[in-house]
C-alpha cells in the first residue's frame, strides 16, 4: 500500500517526547524496529550526504505532523508487555485509533468497518498444519 503526504518543516525544532504515541511517534518506532538508522547513517556517509535527516528523533522534532490524514497501525513482531505497549501496536492500536476519531455507532446497529491490512507472517508446516507452497 502507498499513502502520500506532504509534511512541512516546523519553523523551529520541537524537544524530543519519549512518552509520544501519536502518528510520528508510531513512524519512528516502526523505522527503529526495521533497523533503519544504520541505512540512514550509511547514506548519510555515502551518496546522500545532504539528506535533511540526521537521526530518526529528527522526525518529529523537525516536521509538522499535526495534519496528517492517516492513523499508521504498526504490527510489531515481539513480546510487548504493559498497556503502554499493548496499545501501541497491532489490533488494540487500531482499536485505539477507532477510539480517537470519535466514531461511534447506536447500540442497536451493527457495526461495518472497512480497512486494509498488510502482514507478512513467517509460516511453517508444524504453525499452519498444510504444505506450502512458494
Amino acid at each position: 500500500m502507498a499513502w502520500v503526504q506532504d509534511f512541512p518543516l516546523r519553523s523551529s525544532p520541537i524537544p524530543h517526547d519519549p512518552k509520544a504515541a501519536d502518528f510520528p511517534a508510531t513512524l519512528q518506532r516502526v523505522l527503529r524496529k526495521l533497523n533503519f538508522q544504520p541505512a540512514l547513517r550509511s547514506h548519510l556517509n555515502g551518496d546522500y550526504p545532504s539528506l535533511p535527516i540526521t537521526s530518526i528523533d529528527e522526525l518529529r522534532q523537525n516536521w509538522d505532523f499535526s495534519q496528517a490524514t492517516v492513523a499508521l497501525i504498526a504490527s510489531i513482531a515481539g513480546k510487548h508487555e504493559g498497556w503502554p505497549q499493548v496499545i501501541g501496536v497491532g489490533f488494540t492500536q487500531l482499536m485505539k485509533a477507532v477510539r480517537d476519531t470519535g466514531a461511534a455507532c447506536p447500540v442497536d446497529q451493527d457495526l461495518m468497518m472497512e480497512c486494509q491490512v498488510g502482514v507478512l507472517e513467517w509460516f511453517n508446516d508444524a504453525w499452519s498444519g498444510l504444505p506450502l507452497l512458494m
